[in-house]
């Protein structure tokens, strides 16, 4: 099996991370709408909806989960 490859999302990716959604994966399964959100945002705009991915001046924390 070869080794896992984090990739920077792309355009030529988009459909099937819209088909994923639409198939119930939610990137929040403690807040259902943000399938919907997303869903939104991609119509929107893909463009900035994939560069928010790769944005290195984001503010990004730690995520702190529930014991």
């Amino acid at each position: 099996m070869p080794p896992l490859e984090l990739i920077k999302p792309t355009l030529e990716q988009l459909d099937s991370y819209i088909a994923t959604l639409r198939q119930g994966w939610s990137p929040n399964t403690l807040r259902p709408e943000a399938t919907f959100e997303e869903l939104d945002e991609i119509e929107r705009d893909p463009a900035a909806f994939l560069a928010k991915f790769d944005d290195p001046d984001a503010k990004r924390g730690p995520v702190t989960l529930p014991d």
